[in-house]
């Protein structure tokens, strides 16, 4: 039996290019996916630096103390809402991003203390930028739906007076 060359072409094609398309859609969609994420963000976090200087001046620990309570806040808000899939949904990405810009920052203090060349703490600067605006606003976010109950209220009073 004689098979084309370009249908066997064509099919190997079509393989990669579904392979891909799967693949390179990763962002996690369902609630539970969105909370897992979140979860193993937390742990990157919670992880020891392999920077020793870091972890003997206890850099990190302010960033794990925050990631503590956001994780309190945001079960409360599971709770709270358990039956309004929306705000579910968005109280785990609230997570979500704001255990990855606790990351990024905690990345851009490993880099920052490596980093020898001149101009080290702007690119710091620069990198967290964002990570830092976003935790803002997800902070407010979980002060206006919790009050006086938000854990992240406590730490982030304690930690900027």
């Amino acid at each position: 039996m004689y098979i084309p060359i370009w249908l066997v072409i064509l099919l190997i094609f079509g393989a990669i290019y579904f392979y891909f398309k799967r693949s390179g859609d990763n962002k996690p969609n369902t609630v539970e996916e969105l909370w897992k994420r979140a979860d193993y963000l937390k742990k990157s976090v919670m992880e020891k630096s392999m920077i020793a200087s870091l972890e003997e001046m206890n850099d990190f620990e302010n960033l794990r103390e925050m990631i503590r309570a956001m994780e309190t806040d945001s079960l409360r808000l599971r709770e709270r809402y358990k039956y309004n899939q929306e705000k579910q949904k968005q109280v785990a990405q609230d997570w979500m991003n704001y255990a990855n810009a606790i990351r990024q920052i905690k990345f851009a203090s490993e880099l920052l203390d490596t980093d020898m060349e001149k101009g080290a703490h702007d690119r710091f600067n620069e990198r967290v930028k964002g990570s830092y605006a976003s935790i803002w606003e997800i902070t407010k976010r979980m002060e206006d739906e919790l009050g006086k109950e938000s854990h992240l209220k406590a730490v982030n009073d304690l930690l900027h007076p």
